[in-house]
């Protein structure tokens, strides 16, 4: 198989993410190589629901994005750390939902470095017991992206915070799992520069699959636009977050309906249908008093929506 592969100098997770969308719509006559670093950001798969992923207060305090992928898979924290690379091939059975194939050049070079590496169950690529990368993939009309984030010197403190959810949350969404991590960086065996470790990186997948060819042209500038405008998009960002219910200490449930909108209270045999949003000022008529303090910090929290709509 003939590889063409492209890095991207973009640092914007909308735009890196709406390329890979339309170089998958756009059927490349040959599987493409992709190769990105974003801005600290989250990556939420498409049925995540992001109040059970995220840490919402350290978003807002720190003015970070939270962005929806198209494909599903587990949250993820990017920063200018973490290599992602975008495998967007035809679609080829054997390869969905199986990771062997486009780990393997990886797991070779580690291996024969003396490094414990291989593919766990969960699709994840593992070195000496930690985990190193994360996958998720999409099939779409015949042809399909398989993406994966590297760690090779991510800060893990700020990764470890913004995942760091203590609410307890109900829901049917797909729920992440957690591990234990490590930068690649630690194994001593990478340069530091991102460029440069993208093109270490394709010279060892080079070695297992072939000289790639540059991709000789970017998409049309327009339908890049139009893609990265609906990444970027409360809609898709938040309106598709599905339904939950927030339980308190106090035993107090708030539910959502999925899009940051408190629409029922319930506490022990009593519900209270209500709408009550970050966006606006509230009013608080016929809720009991004892629960007005807590729901105005709860609304506070998931004000996260507006700071990332200004920034």
């Amino acid at each position: 198989m003939k590889w063409k592969f492209h890095f991207s100098r973009s640092t914007s997770p909308f735009e890196n993410l709406a390329l890979e969308n339309l170089w998958l719509e756009e059927a490349l006559e040959d599987p493409v190589f992709l190769g990105y670093f974003n801005a600290p950001c989250a990556v939420i798969g498409k049925n995540q629901n992001l109040f059970q992923e995220l840490n919402l207060p350290y978003f807002y305090e720190n003015h970070l994005p939270i962005v929806r992928r198209t494909s599903g898979g587990g949250t993820v924290y990017h920063d200018l750390g973490c290599l992602n690379l975008s495998f967007i091939t035809p679609h080829r059975t054997d390869w969905v939902g199986k990771w062997d194939f486009f780990f393997e050049p990886m797991i070779s070079f580690l291996q024969s470095k003396g490094f414990n590496a291989f593919t766990n169950p969960r699709n994840s690529l593992m070195v000496n017991e930690k985990k190193v990368g994360g996958s998720a993939q999409k099939v779409s009309r015949g042809r399909m992206i398989s993406h994966c984030s590297l760690l090779f010197h991510t800060n893990l403190f700020a990764l470890e915070n913004a995942l760091a959810v203590s609410d307890h949350i109900e829901s049917n969404a797909s729920l992440s799992v957690r591990a234990n991590v490590m930068n690649l960086e630690s194994t001593k065996l990478f340069p530091e520069h991102s460029e440069e470790i993208f093109h270490q990186i394709k010279s060892i997948y080079e070695e297992h699959w072939g000289n790639f060819e540059e991709v000789p042209q970017l998409p049309e500038s327009e339908k890049w636009r139009c893609k990265i405008k609906e990444l970027e998009g409360a809609e898709w960002r938040f309106g598709r977050n599905p339904a939950f219910t927030l339980v308190l200490e106090n035993r107090l449930k708030i539910h959502s309906k999925g899009n940051g909108i408190i629409h029922a209270l319930i506490y022990e045999d009593q519900q209270w249908d209500v709408h009550l949003s970050p966006f606006q000022e509230n009013n608080f008529a016929g809720i009991p008093n004892e629960f007005h303090h807590v729901l105005k910090e709860v609304l506070q929290k998931w004000r996260i929506h507006l700071d990332l709509e200004k920034s």
